[in-house]
């Protein structure tokens, strides 16, 4: 008997272990913030309303900590709650950051979340053939009907860079980066064909 607790995802398909250990659960216990999760889970903690997965699990976390009377965030946990943070609000960029965010992030720093070695590792430290490859990709932008903004890839280009795919956690095409997307007055809807 086990228990299997999901997280960050939005259906049960996309659970990344074999369909015998799913089935053979005791209880699935689902924690999402995905809107469109059907509550695949004999337990669910679904709230589209908060930014991250991260965030519900960090809600968990304080509530458990004050039931025991003794903080439960270590400053390891909280490096990595406050890197789910990050990501999944685009480092406070994106709509889904709200005051809860910007409260778990000051707890997570207090805490001893390493911010500036999160900051580096996920959002500055791309390696030089990514932006070679970004370069090559810009150059073929196209936007479309002012609604869609068009971007090729070839496999000519990722053998070239030295890069065999780039991928977003939204998405299993290659597509250029949110971050750089977000840099130009270009409609938010971006195709990456190979």
């Amino acid at each position: 008997d086990f228990i299997l607790i999901t997280l960050d995802c939005g259906d049960k398909g996309r659970i990344c272990v074999s369909d015998d250990i799913i089935e053979s659960t005791k209880t699935l216990i689902c924690i999402d913030h995905h809107a469109s999760n059907d509550s695949f889970g004999d337990l669910n903690y679904i709230n589209p309303k908060e930014s991250s997965t991260c965030e519900l699990v960090y809600n968990l976390l304080k509530e458990y900590s004050k039931f025991l009377g003794k903080q439960l965030i270590t400053e390891q946990i909280a490096t990595c709650l406050y890197t789910g943070l990050v990501t999944d609000t685009g480092n406070f960029c994106y709509s889904s950051a709200n005051p809860s965010s910007f409260l778990m992030a000051h707890d997570l720093i207090s805490i001893g979340a390493k911010r500036d070695f999160i900051i580096q590792n996920v959002f500055q430290s791309n390696p030089y053939n990514f932006y070679k490859l970004l370069g090559e990709a810009l150059n073929t932008l196209d936007i479309i009907n002012g609604k869609v903004a068009s971007i090729k890839l070839t496999s000519e280009m990722l053998e070239r860079n030295s890069t065999i795919r780039i991928f977003t956690s939204k998405s299993a095409a290659p597509v250029i980066p949110d971050d750089v997307v977000n840099q130009y007055p270009i409609p938010k809807r971006v195709i990456a064909t190979i």
